[in-house]
């Protein structure tokens, strides 16, 4: 009687499971029944979604968290135009700098120069040393746009780098003046701490095979002895911008010659020019 009964069980799993393949196969080559047998859960063995723990992220903005921002940026000159520019405000706000959006592509060289002296009927030359030199840092960094607050903030980036490369010229209070120097900030004390640059070139791609975002634009108007800021809404009011681009710009260190004068380099092995002032910015 047990062995009947063990018989019979396993003879109905066997033609459970020849059920199960037979619905398999006619679903897969009838996408509509498969739908179906989706929707009232009936999948094959082995078809079916695997439960999947999800975990939830979150940030935490303390103090300490803040003030350990270490992401790339360059600072506004301190000159009231750049501070008061309508166009500029997403970086006015945030800390008056150009934050990159990405983790931006930075190359940066040092070099010792050294000329060679070769006297005559000698094995080998002499190199005098001649100077050194922090070559041109040379940023890249993709800058993708998601919404309207995105774009502000890539028309006021591209604007930031069209003005910092311009000299003060014609009716400018400052005319006759040189490029704004800026400062560069990221990753800490020890790599990039307020080391002056000026802005030597600024590139941008605009690429043909992604979407454009309509952004308007925001505009100030004086008025009296004030400034208005409003948002205008004519046909010039608005820019596209791309979803995805890229903007390359190439600086290079530009230090005061009293500071330099006063150059130590004991001191500098030591990291005694760390967070010593915007001035004191070695590297």
């Amino acid at each position: 009687m047990l062995g009947f009964i063990k018989t019979k069980i396993v003879n109905e799993v066997r033609r459970g499971i020849d059920r199960t393949v037979k619905n398999a196969f006619e679903n897969f080559f009838d996408p509509v029944q498969a739908i179906s047998s989706i929707r009232r859960g009936r999948l094959p063995v082995g078809a079916e979604q695997s439960n999947v723990e999800r975990a939830f992220g979150s940030f935490n903005f303390s103090p300490q968290t803040t003030s350990e921002d270490w992401r790339v940026r360059i600072m506004l000159p301190d000159i009231p135009s750049f501070k008061n520019s309508s166009l500029l405000t997403p970086l006015i706000e945030s800390d008056e700098s150009l934050v990159f959006p990405t983790l931006p592509q930075i190359l940066i060289t040092h070099t010792a120069n050294y000329d060679s002296i070769a006297p005559t009927h000698s094995n080998y030359a002499y190199p005098v040393y001649s100077n050194s030199t922090v070559e041109d840092i040379n940023i890249a960094c993709e800058w993708p746009v998601e919404n309207e607050a995105d774009g502000k903030y890539w028309i006021a980036a591209v604007h930031f780098f069209r003005s910092v490369t311009k000299m003060f010229y014609g009716d400018s209070p400052n005319r006759g003046a040189p490029p704004p120097v800026c400062y560069l900030k990221g990753y800490g004390d020890y790599v990039f701490n307020n080391i002056p640059v000026v802005v030597k070139m600024f590139s941008m791609d605009l690429n043909d095979g992604v979407d454009y975002i309509k952004v308007p634009l925001i505009r100030s108007l004086d008025i009296g002895q004030g400034s208005q800021f409003f948002t205008d809404t004519t046909s010039s009011s608005y820019t596209y911008v791309p979803t995805l681009s890229r903007l390359s710009i190439v600086v290079t260190p530009a230090f005061s010659r009293n500071e330099t004068r006063q150059f130590n380099l004991d001191e500098f092995t030591k990291g005694g020019y760390i967070g010593k002032g915007k001035d004191k910015g070695f590297i």
